[in-house]
């Protein structure tokens, strides 16, 4: 992503929705989720008071990822943690520079196969 814009094709992301998220939520009784529509960037405003223990991040894109690195890192408890889901992943090439630049490469745990986790000090 040379200049910092944000591209996808027409079919990403295409194999879900709202909808079959509250689906998913309602037939697994999940009663403490509360879902939120939007682009990160339109959400987090509304969320600008709130403190977090855990965030599980599946952003898949840089910008997005960066997003909500710059939005949680300061929001984050002392020993909150940040997981990544797509970390080394072979088609979240821009996952690795995100979570890199935010939070530096000797910051993270990196796990196995893909995905890593960030622990706030």
């Amino acid at each position: 992503m040379p200049d910092g814009k944000l591209y996808m094709c027409k079919s990403c992301f295409s194999n879900t929705s709202h909808d079959k998220v509250k689906e998913i939520v309602k037939k697994n009784k999940l009663n403490n989720v509360i879902l939120l529509k939007g682009r990160f960037d339109q959400i987090f405003p509304s969320l600008k008071d709130r403190k977090f223990c855990f965030a599980h991040i599946d952003a898949d894109l840089y910008v997005s990822i960066k997003q909500c690195i710059e939005f949680l890192k300061d929001r984050m408890v002392k020993s909150g943690i940040i997981l990544f889901d797509d970390y080394n992943s072979s088609v979240c090439g821009g996952a690795n520079k995100a979570i890199e630049e935010m939070l530096g490469k000797s910051s993270i745990v990196v796990l196995p196969e893909k995905g890593c986790y960030w622990i706030k000090k």
